[in-house]
């Protein structure tokens, strides 16, 4: 009698479950209750983006997937059929825009294929699966963004049955022990003695800077009086500011920042910058204790007739050993050369005039070449292992001389046809995509501006 019992109670769920999963119906089961945004509105769909893919709506349905790349994130996964979309803000909050997309498959094994692809966490962004339904969660950073993803994920879980595919990424927290104070990096500079106190929010800009220049000016866009200053502000960023002001208005000395979102701790994260005269000389970064890099800044300036070269050499370290040595050299206002050591190996020099970049490694041999259109990389012997060159608006890329990515622009639309290619030249992929999706032309990187005259005018002052 029990096993009868047992047994017509579990074909009694399989069939309530079946029931549940037949009631799922696209877009209808998607759209939010009234209590999962409760507080917040529908937010405004932006003219451009209205204008460029034809979005005017919010909810939305797309069936015309192709023209919403590069405004929807599942709109540039292959296989979708349609989309479903709700974007919700809080009234009470600036950028507090947070919603979900619901993008429809064929069937669940074709969405089951494309899973694996979805290997990028995000720190505001869930991804869940429902049949043959994949639900992407995203808000953009803001104090309640955490509060409604989770919402988000526990109302589809709960309704639908959702599974969480890819929880968001999240920061790993440091623990505060005993002996961090001693691990701290030296304190900064004493505040300036006898400061006029301000708020930080009286500033116009905490820091404008241009080109290296630092200047601090008001709301109403005048400048400091000579003297010293301190700014605070308190929740919801605990923020500390000092800075002094000499007779030209001109920043020079310690410029010193704090953030922290708990005072009670050590700061989570400390920034010293240091001017001279206005100038940005050095920039050091902490984090929970830690140093994250620093960039320091050096000139020397020789003056040669009418002309003067100045030499402006770039140190970055970072806790990632990813360290960095630039040395720009500048005639007058211009940029004449520039060489790069990283790691002390490569060696970089560039002709701006023809806009061409070359890398060389330690014996002095041509790795890289690159000028607007084509990139050429050779190995130890010389011989071209790799080609990236654009083509009156097409694009090819090869490696050791056999064709693997070739990008055909569609004519009179907006997107390419991509086909990628095996290395025995056959056919591994062809798709389409459209100019929006971020396509890198290749053009000479570490492009230096002309100096500005007011940075010219400091140079000069230090000529030998």
């Amino acid at each position: 009698m029990k096993n009868k019992f047992k047994l017509s109670t579990l074909l009694l769920l399989l069939i309530a479950n079946i029931a549940v999963a037949q009631k799922i119906k696209f877009p209808d089961s998607f759209k939010a209750d009234d209590s999962l945004f409760k507080g917040m509105t529908i937010a405004e769909i932006p003219e451009d983006i209205q204008t460029k893919y034809g979005i005017t709506t919010n909810p939305c349905l797309i069936t015309d997937v192709a023209k919403t790349k590069g405004a929807l994130f599942t709109a540039k996964i292959t296989g979708v059929k349609a989309i479903y979309f709700e974007i919700w803000k809080d009234p009470m909050i600036k950028k507090s825009d947070g919603g979900y997309e619901v993008a429809q498959f064929a069937t669940a094994s074709e969405l089951e294929n494309i899973l694996p692809q979805l290997n990028n966490a995000s720190f505001y962004r869930a991804i869940l699966t429902v049949q043959n339904y994949l639900i992407v969660i995203k808000c953009v950073p803001s104090e309640n963004a955490e509060q409604n993803i989770d919402k988000m994920i526990a109302y589809f879980q709960n309704k639908l049955g959702a599974k969480l595919f890819m929880d968001r990424k999240k920061e790993v927290e440091v623990a505060v022990t005993e002996n961090y104070v001693t691990n701290l990096p030296p304190p900064l500079p004493p505040e300036p003695k006898n400061a006029t106190q301000i708020a930080i929010e009286d500033l116009d800009k905490r820091i404008a800077n241009d080109d290296g220049l630092a200047y601090m000016r008001t709301k109403k866009r005048a400048k400091l009086a000579p003297g010293n200053y301190i700014a605070t502000s308190t929740y919801p960023n605990f923020e500390t500011l000092s800075f002094t002001i000499d007779k030209d208005s001109l920043l020079h000395g310690y410029y010193n920042y704090h953030v922290a979102d708990d005072y009670s701790k050590s700061p989570s994260k400390e920034s010293k910058l240091t001017y001279d005269n206005g100038v940005l000389v050095s920039e050091t970064v902490y984090k929970d204790g830690k140093l994250l890099g620093s960039t320091n800044y050096s000139a020397s300036v020789v003056k040669e007739g009418n002309d003067y070269l100045i030499t402006i050499k770039t140190t970055t370290k970072s806790s990632n050993s990813s360290d960095k040595e630039v040395v720009t050299v500048f005639r007058n206002l211009k940029p004449v050369s520039k060489i790069t050591a990283t790691l002390g190996v490569s060696v970089i020099k560039k002709d701006f005039e023809k806009k061409v970049l070359e890398h060389y490694n330690n014996k002095g041999q041509l790795t890289k070449l690159k000028k607007p259109g084509l990139i050429e990389e050779y190995d130890a012997t010389g011989k071209l292992t790799y080609k990236d060159e654009w083509i009156d608006d097409n694009h090819f890329v090869y490696k050791n001389g056999k064709l693997i990515t070739k990008e055909i622009g569609v004519k009179g639309q907006q997107q390419y046809l991509v086909t990628d290619y095996d290395g025995n030249g056959k056919v591994t992929k062809e798709f389409s995509r459209g100019i929006e999706d971020g396509i890198a032309i290749a053009n000479p990187d570490e492009y230096e501006k002309d100096l500005t005259e007011a940075l010219f005018e400091y140079y000069k002052k230090k000529a030998k």
